[in-house]
């Protein structure tokens, strides 16, 4: 480590511009070649991938991602004339717009799409595309020609996946806040602009670096649109907790060498720097065991995520020592050495450590304790992913899920699709034992009408349970249904689900 902080140090003119130019030159290179996102997530051998496989290899209009435009009108019914008047043009647009496979208008034969009321009702708009396969652009189109006929009496509400990622907010702002967030902490924590800036830097050329070649790496292999984020994430993180470990460190060496700033580096970089050196090698190898878990959606979020760690150490190894070097002085004077030249009084934290040397056994007793009662709730705890209901009540996918539970039931918004290989070309007979067996299932709610395929030997069904996606209630009745329900049909139907 010392062998390489001299080095840096006495080129440090090449180690600042080198980092400048990587950095610059990557960021323009991968704007100019763009990012590609390849959301490619398949599970093999599970019951929902089978499904996938057999409605995109014979029914591909099924296969993308199926959203909700949901209507609601203050006066009147949605059967009104002049409500019709309104949604079946408008469902005659949408159906023509690119990448929109088909629209089941709620007033169609079998929809079941409007409420007792009579005030709620949804259409369901089926894509071509997955959700995260689809080009935003097209998305918004779908929601702005929706939008356009709100009125004070008619309520036009959107959801879905599809729907959900298009309204998505950019990087740019959850970054800047994060940033500001730790410019605030880093200026209460060191008191000198200089120490703060030294750290923001440092952790910002090296991310910079580390986005644009994960850009670039995205063109060698598959990595999910959430990638790059999590690589932002944790190298901002890690970035300016390393290079805060090391000018803290540098500080102390300073006041304890008589602010000589050639030995203050070299003692911070050959105990600090071997540390984070350690702990990035460690993050690494963490986020590489995520290929692992056999799930290859993960294979390029891990590797971005490393690539993201790797930047922000160099960063720290090799340009930091050399800033520190350019602004030791600046960087290791302190409010409390100008004040006074005795050394500081010993502070909470110095007395803390000391108690804790002092009575080891009942330390590591009472912290083992207290992280058992922490880590209790984990008994409990149920995995699951989020729905639009987590959405903030301001965003059109949660009004669109509180309208859809209010007038249907919670799982509305949350149906199950059942793939069906019939026997034979044509031969539809089965569908209907299956469809009222179903409806008869304990938790489901209603069944929509089979779609067939062109080739007829391939059905949809929509089912919808009476509890709400994230319910332990909907996890049991999946379970359920693969287990009892379904194997019986296919024995009674000869078909394939």
């Amino acid at each position: 480590m010392l062998k390489l902080t001299r080095w840096t140090i006495a080129h440090r003119r090449l180690v600042v511009v080198s980092w400048i130019v990587a950095a610059a030159g990557l960021f323009l290179l991968s704007q100019a070649v763009g990012t590609r996102k390849a959301n490619n997530f398949a599970l093999s051998n599970t019951d929902s991938q089978r499904a996938v496989d057999l409605l995109q290899s014979h029914f591909p209009r099924q296969a993308g991602d199926a959203d909700q435009i949901v209507f609601h009108t203050r006066t009147g019914k949605l059967t009104d004339p002049r409500v019709r008047a309104v949604i079946v043009p408008l469902l005659s647009r949408i159906s023509r717009l690119p990448h929109v496979a088909g629209v089941v208008s709620p007033y169609q034969a079998g929809a079941a799409a409007i409420s007792r009321a009579g005030t709620i009702g949804f259409a369901t708009v089926q894509f071509d595309k997955s959700a995260t396969q689809l080009p935003k652009a097209a998305v918004e189109r779908v929601i702005k020609t929706a939008e356009a006929v709100r009125s004070p009496s008619f309520q036009v509400e959107l959801g879905g996946d599809a729907i959900k990622q298009a309204g998505k907010s950019s990087l740019g702002y959850a970054t800047l806040v994060g940033l500001g967030a730790a410019i605030v902490v880093l200026l209460l924590s060191f008191g000198s602009l200089s120490a703060m800036g030294l750290t923001v830097v440092t952790a910002l050329l090296g991310l910079g670096t580390g986005i644009g070649t994960i850009a670039l790496a995205s063109h060698l292999v598959d990595m999910v649109d959430f990638a790059s984020v999590l690589a932002l994430m944790l190298g901002l993180g890690v970035g300016i907790d390393y290079a805060l470990f090391i000018v803290t460190r540098y500080r102390a060496a300073y006041r304890e060498h008589g602010g000589n700033v050639d030995a203050a580096v070299e003692l911070a970089m050959n105990t600090a720097g071997r540390a984070i050196l350690f702990a990035g090698a460690t993050v690494v190898i963490a986020m590489l065991s995520l290929c692992a878990l056999g799930v290859s959606m993960l294979y390029g979020a891990a590797i971005a995520a490393s690539l993201s760690v790797l930047f922000v150490l160099a960063a720290s190894l090799t340009l930091l020592p050399v800033l520190l070097k350019i602004t030791g002085r600046h960087v290791g004077h302190t409010r409390s050495r100008r004040s006074s030249p005795r050394e500081p009084r010993p502070g909470f934290w110095f007395r803390w450590v000391g108690l804790i040397q002092r009575r080891p056994t009942w330390a590591a007793l009472g912290a083992t304790a207290l992280l058992l009662i922490l880590a209790a709730p984990m008994l409990g705890l149920r995995l699951g992913q989020p729905d639009a209901g987590n959405d903030p009540t301001s965003t059109t996918t949660r009004r669109a899920y509180d309208l859809l539970a209010t007038g249907f039931g919670k799982g509305f918004n949350g149906p199950l699709l059942l793939a069906v290989r019939l026997p034979a070309a044509g031969d539809a007979s089965g569908l209907t034992r299956i469809t009222t067996a179903l409806r008869h299932t304990a938790g489901i709610a209603s069944v929509a009408a089979p779609q067939l395929n062109p080739a007829r030997d391939t059905a949809a069904i929509t089912v919808y349970p009476t509890t709400s996606p994230q319910s332990a209630q909907t996890t049991s009745l999946v379970k359920r249904l693969r287990a009892n329900v379904l194997p019986t049909l296919e024995n009674a139907t000869r078909t394939t689900t």
